[in-house]
């Protein structure tokens, strides 16, 4: 009887297809956690998941995709909120400062009117806060108040955010030859 040799080994070693996607399921682990996180993963995962579509098996790196895109929408939705946030008292507070400068030009023509009829003469503080300002004031739906500080000056008052005239937090300006400048 003769003796069966065992096969030999030729020295390399077949190996079956490697059949994972690891950087598809890399890019949608990366994907939910981003999402989870705002966003902030998700342009990594959104690389590594297109990355992953060139693969075999490429159901995790789609499905990456799809999740690191709305990831990357959520981190972008996020970033403007707090853009806007920030903004929005600069908005404010230029709105504002537009809406005085052109109460202060509309309190300007009418003192310069009434000048103009009076023989240079600035009206009394009695005469602009009861009968010229108010129309200005219920237009423009603010408190102006006029006080008469000489020949060819006088000064324009608005209430600060307390409502209340006379305190710290005014809008003051001083009008003086047509040229009105904030104290």
């Amino acid at each position: 009887m003769t003796e069966q040799q065992p096969p030999t080994d030729p020295g390399y070693v077949i190996r079956p297809e490697d059949e994972s996607n690891t950087i598809g399921l890399i890019g949608l682990i990366l994907s939910i956690l981003g999402l989870l996180l705002g966003g902030v993963l998700s342009p990594i995962s959104l690389i590594l998941s297109v990355v992953g579509l060139f693969k075999p098996r490429n159901g995790t790196a789609i499905a990456g995709l799809i999740i690191s895109i709305v990831g990357c929408l959520s981190l972008v939705a996020i970033v403007m909120i707090m853009l806007l946030g920030i903004m929005m008292p600069s908005v404010a507070q230029a709105r504002k400062m537009a809406h005085n400068n052109k109460t202060i030009s509309m309190c300007q023509q009418v003192i310069m009117g009434y000048k103009a009829e009076h023989g240079g003469a600035l009206p009394s503080d009695e005469e602009a806060n009861e009968n010229l300002l108010t129309g200005i004031s219920m237009q423009q739906f603010t408190d102006i108040r006029y006080e008469f500080l000489g020949p060819d000056r006088y000064e324009l008052r608005f209430a600060g955010k307390d409502g209340q005239h006379g305190t710290s937090d005014d809008d003051v300006w001083i009008c003086q030859n047509d040229i009105a400048l904030k104290q």
